[in-house]
Protein backbone atom coordinates (compact mmCIF):
# COMPACT_ATOMS: atom_id res chain seq x y z
CA UNK A 1 0.00 0.00 0.00
CA UNK A 2 1.35 3.37 -1.00
CA UNK A 3 0.51 6.67 0.67
CA UNK A 4 0.95 9.76 -1.49
CA UNK A 5 0.03 13.21 -0.23
CA UNK A 6 0.36 16.56 -2.02
CA UNK A 7 1.30 19.60 0.12
CA UNK A 8 1.40 23.13 -1.12
CA UNK A 9 3.88 25.42 0.61
CA UNK A 10 3.61 29.21 0.37
CA UNK A 11 5.67 31.92 1.95
CA UNK A 12 3.81 34.34 4.18
CA UNK A 13 4.15 38.06 3.45
CA UNK A 14 2.16 41.15 4.47
CA UNK A 15 1.69 43.75 1.76
CA UNK A 16 0.44 47.31 2.27
CA UNK A 17 0.45 49.40 -0.85
CA UNK A 18 1.11 53.17 -0.94
CA UNK A 19 -1.39 54.43 -3.48
CA UNK A 20 -1.48 57.97 -4.87
CA UNK A 21 -3.37 60.11 -2.46
CA UNK A 22 -2.89 57.85 0.54
CA UNK A 23 -0.30 57.70 3.29
CA UNK A 24 1.10 54.22 3.75
CA UNK A 25 1.77 54.96 7.40
CA UNK A 26 -1.81 55.90 8.14
CA UNK A 27 -4.00 53.67 10.23
CA UNK A 28 -6.74 51.77 8.35
CA UNK A 29 -9.30 53.53 10.50
CA UNK A 30 -7.94 57.12 10.01
CA UNK A 31 -8.87 58.83 6.73
CA UNK A 32 -6.32 60.92 4.83
CA UNK A 33 -6.87 63.91 2.63
CA UNK A 34 -5.62 64.05 -0.91
CA UNK A 35 -3.34 66.97 -1.52
CA UNK A 36 -4.02 67.18 -5.24
CA UNK A 37 -7.63 68.14 -4.86
CA UNK A 38 -8.57 69.96 -1.65
CA UNK A 39 -12.21 69.87 -2.60
CA UNK A 40 -12.43 66.08 -2.93
CA UNK A 41 -14.20 64.27 -0.08
CA UNK A 42 -12.13 62.26 2.38
CA UNK A 43 -12.01 58.51 1.73
CA UNK A 44 -10.78 55.59 3.88
CA UNK A 45 -9.47 52.24 2.49
CA UNK A 46 -9.63 49.16 4.70
CA UNK A 47 -6.74 46.64 4.29
CA UNK A 48 -7.10 43.11 5.62
CA UNK A 49 -3.97 41.03 6.36
CA UNK A 50 -3.46 37.34 7.22
CA UNK A 51 -0.58 34.93 7.95
CA UNK A 52 0.15 32.15 5.42
CA UNK A 53 0.20 28.67 6.98
CA UNK A 54 1.19 25.18 5.83
CA UNK A 55 -1.71 22.92 4.97
CA UNK A 56 -2.92 20.02 2.84
CA UNK A 57 -5.01 21.11 -0.08
CA UNK A 58 -6.11 17.61 -0.96
CA UNK A 59 -6.63 14.57 1.28
CA UNK A 60 -3.95 11.79 1.04
CA UNK A 61 -4.39 9.46 -1.94
CA UNK A 62 -4.31 5.80 -0.95
CA UNK A 63 -3.59 3.12 -3.55
CA UNK A 64 -3.73 -0.62 -2.99
CA UNK A 65 -1.56 -2.92 -5.13
CA UNK A 66 0.57 -6.05 -5.21
CA UNK A 67 4.32 -6.12 -5.80
CA UNK A 68 6.17 -9.05 -7.35
CA UNK A 69 9.93 -9.67 -7.67
CA UNK A 70 11.46 -9.36 -11.13
CA UNK A 71 13.29 -12.65 -10.52
CA UNK A 72 12.82 -15.31 -7.87
CA UNK A 73 15.25 -18.18 -7.26
CA UNK A 74 14.70 -21.16 -4.98
CA UNK A 75 17.89 -22.89 -3.89
CA UNK A 76 17.53 -26.65 -3.36
CA UNK A 77 20.06 -29.18 -2.15
CA UNK A 78 21.38 -31.54 -4.81
CA UNK A 79 23.06 -33.89 -2.33
CA UNK A 80 21.88 -35.48 0.90
CA UNK A 81 23.38 -34.12 4.09
CA UNK A 82 22.94 -32.29 7.38
CA UNK A 83 22.74 -28.50 7.31
CA UNK A 84 25.66 -27.21 9.38
CA UNK A 85 25.35 -23.46 8.99
CA UNK A 86 22.90 -20.86 7.68
CA UNK A 87 24.75 -17.58 7.21
CA UNK A 88 21.76 -15.41 6.21
CA UNK A 89 18.33 -14.65 7.55
CA UNK A 90 15.01 -13.57 6.03
CA UNK A 91 15.24 -9.99 4.82
CA UNK A 92 19.01 -10.02 4.32
CA UNK A 93 20.32 -8.53 1.08
CA UNK A 94 22.75 -10.73 -0.85
CA UNK A 95 25.06 -10.23 -3.81
CA UNK A 96 25.97 -12.73 -6.53
CA UNK A 97 28.54 -15.18 -5.20
CA UNK A 98 27.73 -14.56 -1.53
CA UNK A 99 28.07 -17.59 0.73
CA UNK A 100 24.67 -18.60 2.16
CA UNK A 101 24.94 -21.99 3.88
CA UNK A 102 26.63 -25.38 3.75
CA UNK A 103 25.97 -29.03 4.47
CA UNK A 104 28.22 -31.45 6.32
CA UNK A 105 30.79 -32.42 3.67
CA UNK A 106 32.86 -34.97 5.60
CA UNK A 107 31.59 -37.95 3.61
CA UNK A 108 32.00 -36.12 0.32
CA UNK A 109 35.52 -35.00 1.23
CA UNK A 110 36.48 -38.57 2.09
CA UNK A 111 35.04 -39.81 -1.20
CA UNK A 112 37.00 -37.19 -3.14
CA UNK A 113 40.24 -38.29 -1.46
CA UNK A 114 39.48 -41.93 -2.22
CA UNK A 115 38.72 -41.22 -5.86
CA UNK A 116 41.87 -39.09 -6.19
CA UNK A 117 43.97 -41.94 -4.80
CA UNK A 118 42.32 -44.37 -7.21
CA UNK A 119 43.04 -42.02 -10.12
CA UNK A 120 46.69 -41.68 -9.09
CA UNK A 121 46.99 -45.48 -9.02
CA UNK A 122 45.43 -45.85 -12.47
CA UNK A 123 47.66 -43.13 -13.89
CA UNK A 124 50.69 -44.99 -12.52
CA UNK A 125 49.45 -48.16 -14.22
CA UNK A 126 49.08 -46.20 -17.45
CA UNK A 127 52.66 -45.01 -17.22
CA UNK A 128 53.82 -48.59 -16.69
CA UNK A 129 51.78 -49.77 -19.66
CA UNK A 130 53.17 -47.03 -21.87
CA UNK A 131 56.73 -47.87 -20.75
CA UNK A 132 56.19 -51.55 -21.51
CA UNK A 133 54.74 -50.64 -24.89
CA UNK A 134 57.78 -48.52 -25.73
CA UNK A 135 60.12 -51.33 -24.68
CA UNK A 136 58.23 -53.85 -26.80
CA UNK A 137 58.51 -51.60 -29.84
CA UNK A 138 62.23 -51.29 -29.26
CA UNK A 139 62.58 -55.08 -29.02
CA UNK A 140 60.59 -55.44 -32.24
CA UNK A 141 62.92 -53.07 -34.06
CA UNK A 142 65.93 -54.99 -32.74
CA UNK A 143 64.39 -58.30 -33.78
CA UNK A 144 63.75 -56.99 -37.27
CA UNK A 145 67.37 -55.86 -37.57
CA UNK A 146 68.61 -59.27 -36.45
CA UNK A 147 66.23 -60.97 -38.86
CA UNK A 148 67.51 -58.85 -41.74
CA UNK A 149 71.12 -59.75 -40.90
CA UNK A 150 70.24 -63.44 -40.50
CA UNK A 151 68.48 -63.43 -43.82
CA UNK A 152 71.56 -62.00 -45.55
CA UNK A 153 73.76 -64.60 -43.87
CA UNK A 154 71.39 -67.36 -44.90
CA UNK A 155 71.38 -66.21 -48.53
CA UNK A 156 75.18 -66.21 -48.59
CA UNK A 157 75.40 -69.65 -47.00
CA UNK A 158 72.73 -71.08 -49.28
CA UNK A 159 74.70 -69.81 -52.27
CA UNK A 160 77.88 -71.45 -50.97
CA UNK A 161 76.01 -74.66 -50.28
CA UNK A 162 74.70 -74.83 -53.83
CA UNK A 163 78.27 -74.54 -55.05
CA UNK A 164 79.40 -77.29 -52.68
CA UNK A 165 81.75 -74.90 -50.91
CA UNK A 166 80.42 -75.70 -47.45
CA UNK A 167 78.88 -78.66 -45.71
CA UNK A 168 75.14 -79.25 -45.79
CA UNK A 169 75.09 -79.07 -42.00
CA UNK A 170 76.10 -75.40 -42.15
CA UNK A 171 73.40 -74.72 -44.73
CA UNK A 172 70.76 -76.31 -42.55
CA UNK A 173 71.96 -74.42 -39.46
CA UNK A 174 71.73 -71.09 -41.33
CA UNK A 175 68.17 -71.86 -42.37
CA UNK A 176 67.24 -72.80 -38.79
CA UNK A 177 68.74 -69.55 -37.51
CA UNK A 178 66.69 -67.59 -40.03
CA UNK A 179 63.52 -69.42 -39.04
CA UNK A 180 64.21 -68.63 -35.39
CA UNK A 181 64.77 -64.95 -36.18
CA UNK A 182 61.45 -64.82 -38.01
CA UNK A 183 59.74 -66.43 -35.03
CA UNK A 184 61.27 -63.84 -32.71
CA UNK A 185 60.01 -61.02 -34.93
CA UNK A 186 56.52 -62.48 -34.99
CA UNK A 187 56.53 -62.81 -31.19
CA UNK A 188 57.75 -59.23 -30.85
CA UNK A 189 54.97 -57.98 -33.12
CA UNK A 190 52.38 -59.88 -31.08
CA UNK A 191 53.79 -58.39 -27.89
CA UNK A 192 53.62 -54.86 -29.35
CA UNK A 193 49.97 -55.34 -30.21
CA UNK A 194 49.25 -56.73 -26.75
CA UNK A 195 51.07 -53.87 -25.00
CA UNK A 196 49.31 -51.34 -27.20
CA UNK A 197 45.94 -52.82 -26.22
CA UNK A 198 47.02 -52.62 -22.56
CA UNK A 199 47.80 -48.93 -22.99
CA UNK A 200 44.39 -48.27 -24.55
CA UNK A 201 42.64 -50.13 -21.72
CA UNK A 202 44.65 -48.20 -19.12
CA UNK A 203 43.78 -44.91 -20.79
CA UNK A 204 40.08 -45.81 -20.72
CA UNK A 205 40.27 -46.66 -17.02
CA UNK A 206 41.98 -43.35 -16.30
CA UNK A 207 39.36 -41.38 -18.23
CA UNK A 208 36.54 -43.25 -16.49
CA UNK A 209 38.06 -42.52 -13.09
CA UNK A 210 38.49 -38.86 -14.01
CA UNK A 211 34.77 -38.69 -14.73
CA UNK A 212 33.99 -40.36 -11.41
CA UNK A 213 36.23 -37.85 -9.63
CA UNK A 214 34.58 -34.97 -11.49
CA UNK A 215 31.16 -36.12 -10.31
CA UNK A 216 32.41 -36.57 -6.75
CA UNK A 217 33.87 -33.07 -6.72
CA UNK A 218 30.59 -31.72 -8.06
CA UNK A 219 28.75 -33.34 -5.17
CA UNK A 220 31.33 -31.92 -2.79
CA UNK A 221 30.83 -28.43 -4.24
CA UNK A 222 27.05 -28.82 -3.97
CA UNK A 223 27.34 -28.92 -0.17
CA UNK A 224 27.97 -25.16 -0.30
CA UNK A 225 25.15 -22.76 -1.23
CA UNK A 226 26.10 -19.58 -3.09
CA UNK A 227 23.72 -16.79 -4.12
CA UNK A 228 23.34 -16.77 -7.93
CA UNK A 229 21.76 -13.31 -8.08
CA UNK A 230 21.51 -10.01 -6.26
CA UNK A 231 18.41 -9.79 -4.13
CA UNK A 232 16.83 -10.32 -0.75
CA UNK A 233 16.16 -13.51 1.19
CA UNK A 234 12.40 -14.06 1.23
CA UNK A 235 12.06 -17.33 3.10
CA UNK A 236 14.02 -20.12 4.79
CA UNK A 237 12.73 -23.68 4.74
CA UNK A 238 15.26 -25.41 7.02
CA UNK A 239 17.44 -24.60 9.99
CA UNK A 240 20.91 -25.80 11.02
CA UNK A 241 20.84 -29.38 12.23
CA UNK A 242 18.17 -30.45 9.76
CA UNK A 243 18.87 -33.43 7.50
CA UNK A 244 18.15 -32.73 3.87
CA UNK A 245 17.15 -35.61 1.61
CA UNK A 246 17.45 -35.35 -2.15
Amino acid sequence: MFFISTVWVCCGCQFISSLPGFNSSASPDVPTRATADEGRADKAIAIETTTVEFGTLNPPLIYTGTTAPAQEVTLKAEVTGTLVEMAVDVGDTVQPGKYLAHLDANLHNAQVREDQARLASLEAELIEAETAFSESKARLEQAKLEQSQTQLDNQRIQSLGQKGAIAQQQVDLAQTTLNTAQTVVQAAEDQVQSRQAAVSAAQQRVEAQKEILRQTKTQQANTIFISPIQGKVLEKFVEPGSTIQV
